[in-house]
């Protein structure tokens, strides 16, 4: 078996998974990947999301950033922001093409399509938090802007959570949700 250099072996294939040794001795999986115009070998570690332990808004987006693959990633060059939105609005698209589908009764509503659904918005949340880096904020700062836009929305339009009440209610009648 011949050893390659990561220059050598990245010179064929823009992108490699490699085993490295960290401080403590451990394994630990990484993408191996040339940038700065090939004049740079970037190591970084595949991180394992724990189902054990919480995770934040932040410490997803850091996950998806680490499996992030695409060009001009992280330049926040416009194409690097197109690649990730484009992205977002395909996977929100499937989503939403397999609800229409049942919605037309092309398809049952099943606990399949259902998965389907909750998939694809798992991609867009991936596509959501690359998109986020590229524009420099986290998904902790959108989700507070979020509510912050939802909040003023609801001033806006004098629009209070009745108590008991399930839904929001403006003078007795029921309200549009937020856009």
């Amino acid at each position: 078996m011949k050893a390659f250099s990561l220059t050598e072996l990245l010179t064929d294939h823009p992108y490699a998974n490699v085993m490295v040794m960290d401080a403590f001795g451990n394994k630990v999986e990484c993408t191996a990947s040339l940038e700065a115009g090939g004049n740079m070998v970037v190591i970084r570690p595949i991180m394992q999301a724990s189902t054990k332990d919480p995770l934040t808004l932040n410490g997803y987006q850091d996950y998806a950033w680490a499996e992030a693959i695409y060009p001009a990633r992280g330049s926040g060059a416009p194409s690097s922001i197109t690649i990730a939105l484009a992205g977002l609005a395909g996977e929100a698209g499937r989503a939403l093409q397999k609800h229409h589908d049942v919605m037309i009764g092309l398809a049952p509503v099943t606990a399949d399509n259902k998965q389907a659904i909750a998939t694809g918005l798992a991609h867009c949340m991936w596509y959501l938090a690359a998109t986020a880096r590229e524009v420099g904020v986290t998904l902790s700062d959108l989700g507070r802007q979020s509510i912050m836009q939802a909040r003023a929305w609801r001033r806006q339009h004098d629009l209070t959570l009745a108590q008991g009440d399930m839904g929001e209610t403006k003078r007795g009648r029921q309200a549009a949700e937020p856009r």
